[in-house]
């Protein structure tokens, strides 16, 4: 591949193989050979073999508590004296090739975990590329020729450095990489097959979204886990080349003390606190180029802190785009080679902010694009029910993209606030209680009864044809030992987003009602279905969020749409709130209808089979040739003999 990109007098390539890819040599060649690459080179060391864990010296306990280097095994690791090339030591060769300005990137098709388990790819015939783990603790001195033991000598402090390069790994550290039966790392031959598909002119930040789908697919438990590092830019093009759709603007001041960001993690900003976010930075009136470069101190939901890398006057103002790896996006899929992917994928590529990209692969999509006659129609993927459609005329297919456009936007931000989270809080989530309090019903006596999620089920009793009214509180308490503010966020089927409650709640044993106190107030389902979900996410924080940012109407599901891009679409994000420390807890209510008392309207006998309207998975064989008035079974959701 690499061959094949340009003038191959410009390519420099040094391969070892089996018993030439000793440690030793590896170590050799990354020095000598990548060792002459300077600024502006671009320089690639790509590993595919068996990845395992040695317990570490206990000097680097401070860093990775589990004890563990995650290592590339080399072909003399094994035998007596012999070690892994550890992660330690390859972040030392890194940085010495990095620090010379060269555009590194680094591809790791190795597992980083000694897990022997056997999962369903073993049943596929894929294989693991790890092997056994060494549990006798490695002495410091070994590490790449008494590095890090020269630095405990001198009395410096022991650092483990990080030049500035990308790392494209093959996947999570807990998981385990996989090749086929003929020997292809998976992880290899998707990321060439992604980058040959596009000639190359895809950015790293495109070619991670994209490999993350396409391995999903063909392996389980495997997610391709790209980093970056030193401010590497992740929207730049892959091996240098140029890259593809450009990365979203955002806005930079200082206020209050702090320079802040109006992106959160609803824009796809990661809260992992393994991958501190970055952002480049540039005058905001666009005069002269880059200005600098930032890390995110703390995501909030909507705007975020910043630690600028250089000196700048607090009444500057910039614009910034994310350098860092973004979340992956919503997939869409559209048939390919027809004009409606062709047109959806430029317009895609035209606007980054939308948070959605286009995939060949159709199981790995949430949401699917059809033609039907003179309309595009919208479903999730796997389902006929349509839930907005555009019109479109294929002799002009750019008059249905804006219309479509933000249907799709409003779905991709409904998903993401959906999933909104915050691993890196600080908040004790144990202290904020969240719960479900299902109440007697109407005129009969008994207690309350607390659910605490994060998922509820609620019954629903028949009443003639109809199913009763369930009445049920939401409820929080604050144990924080601060005031914090308290929001419920409603997500309804129809992908609208509606905020129930956005209030301070302090800190003390009271429960606050969010939900469930108006006579309106109850869950219930429609007549026509035997179940229904309503979904809550609540967030506590420091400061107050501007809910009204996230709120969004309903779709009216199976109507066509034309028009301009803000008709029935997602509202813009403006203005942002301050940054916040901030959690967020979730809870789902399914409200189904009791089955032993259905009536017999409910039931349906076609072919001597009995089933539940809207619940085809509950059947039964029969030999009656009319439904049953009354009937009982176990409402499992799995196939029952009622008792006639």
């Amino acid at each position: 591949y690499l061959r094949s990109c340009g003038d191959p007098r410009a390519l420099a390539v040094e391969i070892l193989k089996d018993g030439d890819a000793t440690r030793d040599n590896v170590i050799r060649a990354f020095r000598r050979h990548l060792g002459q690459a300077q600024a502006g080179d671009v320089a690639l060391f790509h590993y595919s073999g068996h990845g395992a864990r040695w317990s570490s010296a206990a000097a680097f306990r401070e860093f990775y508590t589990d004890g563990k280097d995650e290592g590339l095994v080399c072909f003399d690791s094994r035998r007596p004296g012999g070690y892994d090339l550890a992660d330690k030591e390859l972040a030392v060769l890194i940085q010495e090739v990095a620090a010379r300005g060269v555009h590194l990137a680094v591809t790791l098709d190795c597992c980083h975990s000694g897990s022997g388990t056997r999962n369903a790819d073993a049943f596929r015939g894929l294989r693991s590329r790890v092997t056994h783990e060494v549990f006798d603790e490695r002495p410091l001195e070994t590490y790449l020729d008494g590095h890090f033991a020269r630095q405990k000598e001198l009395g410096l402090p022991l650092s483990i450095p990080a030049g500035r390069h990308i790392l494209l790994a093959a996947c999570e550290r807990t998981q385990q990489a996989k090749e086929t039966p003929d020997n292809r790392g998976v992880f290899t031959a998707t990321l060439l097959e992604v980058v040959q598909k596009s000639g190359g002119a895809l950015s790293y930040a495109e070619i991670f979204v994209r490999c993350r789908a396409a391995v999903r697919t063909r392996a389980d438990d495997q997610l391709p886990q790209f980093e970056t590092y030193g401010h590497f830019d992740a929207w730049s093009g892959f091996l240098g080349r140029a890259g593809g759709r450009a990365a979203r603007r955002y806005s930079v001041a200082f206020e209050k003390g702090e320079w802040r960001a109006d992106c959160g993690a609803i824009h796809g900003v990661p809260t992992d606190p393994e991958r501190r976010a970055e952002l480049t930075l540039y005058p905001e009136d666009g005069a002269g180029g880059e200005a600098g470069t930032a890390s995110l101190l703390q995501v909030g939901a909507q705007r975020s802190v910043l630690q600028l890398d250089f000196a700048a006057a607090p009444d500057a103002r910039f614009s910034a785009t994310l350098s860092s790896l973004p979340v992956a996006p919503q997939w869409v899929w559209a048939e390919p080679g027809s004009v409606q992917q062709v047109t959806l994928l430029r317009a895609l590529e035209a606007d980054a902010s939308i948070g959605l990209s286009l995939t060949d692969v159709a199981e790995a999509a949430r949401y699917a694009v059809k033609r039907q006659d003179a309309r595009l129609v919208v479903t999730e993927q796997g389902s006929s029910d349509v839930i907005q459609a555009v019109q479109f005329d294929a002799a002009a297919p750019g008059a249905a993209m804006p219309p479509l456009l933000s249907l799709l936007e409003q779905l991709a931000q409904w998903e993401r606030s959906l999933s909104l989270a915050n691993p890196a809080s600080q908040l004790d989530a144990s202290l904020i209680d969240f719960v479900c309090t299902e109440l007697p019903p109407d005129g009969r006596s008994g207690e309350a009864l607390d659910h605490p999620g994060p998922e509820v089920v609620l019954e629903s009793v028949n009443q003639g044809a109809h199913g009763s009214e369930v009445h049920a509180k939401l409820r929080a308490r604050n144990r924080s030992g601060q005031m914090l503010h308290i929001m419920l966020v409603y997500f309804s089927p129809d992908y609208g987003v509606q905020v129930l409650r956005n209030d301070p709640v302090p800190s003390g044993d009271a429960w606050v009602t969010l939900y469930g106190d108006g006579p309106d107030d109850y869950f219930w389902v429609d007549d026509d279905e035997v179940e229904s979900i309503d979904r809550f996410k609540l967030i506590a924080s420091t400061e107050r969020v501007d809910g009204f940012l996230l709120e969004q109407q309903d779709l009216a599901r199976g109507q066509t749409r034309s028009g301009t891009r803000t008709l029935g679409g997602a509202r813009k994000i403006g203005r942002k709130v301050k940054g916040e420390e901030w959690l967020t807890r979730d809870l789902a209510v399914r409200t189904v209808r009791r089955l032993d008392e259905l009536s017999a309207a409910d039931w349906v006998s076609p072919n001597g089979r009995i089933t539940v309207k809207g619940h085809p998975s509950v059947t039964a064989s029969i030999s009656l040739g009319a439904p049953p008035s009354a009937s009982r079974g176990v409402a499992s959701g799995l196939p029952f003999a009622p008792a006639f």
